[in-house]
Formats: C-alpha cells, sequence, structure tokens
C-alpha cells in the first residue's frame, strides 16, 4: 500500500526526496484526507480488503467508505441474496457484510453444510437451490471441493447450476474446461461423474443447436456424453506421469469411432490435437492428489466401447461390466 501511495504522491504533488551525506530523506505518505474525497477514493479502491483496513486506522473515514466494501463485495461474491433484498438489516454497511461473507466463506471451506447453515442464518443467501446455484457459479473464495460436497447431497443444486452455463459457440474441449473450472471432477467412476457429464452434454447441445445440427457427430446428447468422457480419459492418459505408453492420435480415433459407431476421423483428430497441444481437461481437487486406481478409476481398458448414459444402464448390466473390467489391465486413470 505505502509503494502505491507514494507513487501517487509523485505525480500529485511533483514530490521528490533530497539526500545529504549522512542519510535519506524518506518520501512522507501523503494525508489522503486533505485531498479532494473523489481522488482519495479512487486511490483507496485499488486496495484490497486487508490494505482497506489498514488503510481505515490511518484514514477511519475513508477506510470505511461504503462504495469501497460494496466493490470489494462484488469483486468476491458476485451473488449473494442479500444484495437484492429491498429492506437490509438495521445498521447494515458493506464493511460489515464483507465480514460476515468473509467468515461464511471460510465456514464453508472446512465443512460445506456448516458454512451454508451460516450462509443462511445471516441471510446471505436463501435456502433456495437456485440461490445457491448463483452463489456457487460466481463466488470466487469458495473452495471446488466443497461446492461438489454440497452438490452431491443436493442434486437440485446442480440443476439449477447447469442452465446459468453458456456454451454458445464454444468447442466441446473449451466447454469442458470451463464446466470443469466450475465444478471439481470426483476422484471416482460413480453415479455423480456420470450425472455433471450428462448434464453437460444436454446442455451444450441445447447451447449449440444451429452447429450440433450441422454436424450429426455431436447432434445428440448421448454422442456428446461418450465424446465427454473420451476426452477426460485421454486428458488423464496423456497427463499422467505414471503412464508411460501415451495413447497415440491414430488410437484415439480408433477407439471413439468403435464407441460411436460413426466414422469422423478428422473431428475425432482436432479433439485430440485439442488436449495434447492445449493441455488438461479436467483438474481433480486439492484433497485429491492421489492416484485413483483401476477398481475405482476410469479405467475402461484399451477402447471406449463401454462408455454409455449413466441412466441407461441397468444394474445387472452394470454389475456385469464391472466384473469384465476387473481382468482388464489399467488404460486410463484419473489424475488430480
Amino acid at each position: 500500500m505505502g509503494q502505491t501511495l507514494r507513487s501517487i504522491s509523485n505525480s500529485f504533488n511533483n514530490h521528490t526526496s533530497t539526500k545529504n551525506e549522512n542519510h535519506h530523506e524518506l518520501d512522507k505518505l501523503p494525508d489522503l484526507a486533505s485531498w479532494p474525497p473523489e481522488l482519495s477514493l479512487n486511490v483507496l479502491k485499488n486496495l484490497n480488503a486487508t490494505e482497506l483496513c489498514l488503510a481505515a486506522c490511518v484514514w477511519n473515514e475513508l477506510g470505511r467508505d461504503d462504495l469501497l466494501w460494496q466493490s470489494l463485495c462484488h469483486s468476491e461474491w458476485p451473488y449473494t441474496s442479500i444484495y437484492f433484498r429491498k429492506e437490509k438489516p438495521l445498521n447494515f454497511s458493506y464493511h460489515k457484510l464483507y465480514l460476515t461473507l468473509d467468515e461464511a466463506t471460510v465456514t464453508f471451506n472446512a465443512d460445506c453444510h456448516l458454512g451454508m447453515n451460516y450462509f443462511f442464518k445471516n441471510n446471505l443467501i436463501e435456502d433456495d437451490p437456485g440461490e445457491i446455484a448463483k452463489l456457487f457459479f460466481r463466488a470466487k473464495p469458495l473452495d471446488r471441493t466443497q461446492i461438489r460436497r454440497y452438490i452431491q447431497s443436493d442434486l437440485d443444486v446442480l440443476d439449477h447450476l447447469i442452465n446459468l452455463f453458456d456454451f454458445s459457440n464454444q468447442t466441446l474441449s473449451d466447454a469442458l474446461r470451463h464446466y470443469f473450472s466450475v465444478l471439481e471432477v470426483p476422484s471416482r467412476y460413480d453415479h455423480y461423474l456420470h450425472k455433471i457429464v450428462e448434464k453437460f452434454a444436454f446442455r451444450y447441445v441445447q447451447c449449440n443447436q444451429p452447429i450440433t445440427s450441422n454436424r450429426p457427430i455431436i447432434h445428440t446428447s448421448e454422442t456428446i456424453y461418450v465424446l465427454c468422457f473420451s476426452l477426460i480419459m485421454l486428458s488423464a492418459d496423456l497427463y499422467n506421469p505414471q503412464i508411460k505408453n501415451k495413447m497415440s492420435k491414430r488410437e484415439f480415433i480408433r477407439n471413439v469411432r468403435r464407441a460411436l459407431r460413426v466414422q469422423d476421423d478428422e473431428f475425432y483428430g482436432h479433439l485430440y490435437d485439442d488436449v495434447y497441444l492445449r493441455g488438461h481437461i479436467a483438474h481433480g481437487g486439492h484433497d485429491h492428489n492421489h492416484m485413483v486406481q483401476k477398481s475405482s478409476s476410469l479405467s475402461l481398458g484399451h477402447s471406449f466401447e463401454n462408455i454409455h448414459p449413466y441412466h441407461h444402464h441397468h444394474h445387472h448390466h452394470h454389475h456385469h461390466q464391472q466384473q469384465q473390467q476387473q481382468h482388464q489391465q489399467p488404460r486410463f486413470h484419473m489424475i488430480h
């Protein structure tokens, strides 16, 4: 903060330091209280919350200006229900709101359910799946692992969250990267992973009707679903340092063609190139820094032929596939 203010002071007052043989005369920090209010606030709006609290120790009135704290609140938590509530609590201030939101976030990042109860109790967010989805979609400080855990316990939130994404005119790979930047990929090949990929596939087709209509291979959510898992597994294969024999482009194209029973080698090749050249599709969370072994990971053998939308599975068929997979050598692993 001192460096920022000194820089501004030098340009505003044309202030220069003088030297003598024994010591350097330090630049004095400017007194923002003596500046025009609009200029002072323009300086302080560049500070983060910690720096602004420190500034309030020197310039109490300026450091607690509600417009500054309102900007900080909206920057960290772009959506909360309380922003749109007409009747605010008595003695409401955005400085107090920031501190309350910060406490709610710290609690949430330790335990998602305790954290959401804190949000509800303090009227920060309405106890409604749509409101919770809006909070999760844009709140920067919320931990993605805790978001995943909460959504797993309340899939109604996922139904609302998916509709907040706009995948229009995005490539399939970029849309997946965008999606997984909000929704963490679970470490296990389970119902939740199927569910979030299934939701994505439907939404992607919905957002790109003109494009998908012109390309039959991506016209249905079922084919997008298979392509998504193919990309997730390719991503894990290419960027897992423990896998030495990486999947080749030719092998990927052959596997996808077999899984979809549709020949569009040029398109499949573009998908491979995107992951190979531009990087991972889905990174896991900070508590998944372990390898997920073949019985619980995305280990589907040497092809993608066993990938099918989750809701098409019957229990017996799924169990039979699991038995088959146990005899296969692992080829794909989720890494985080």
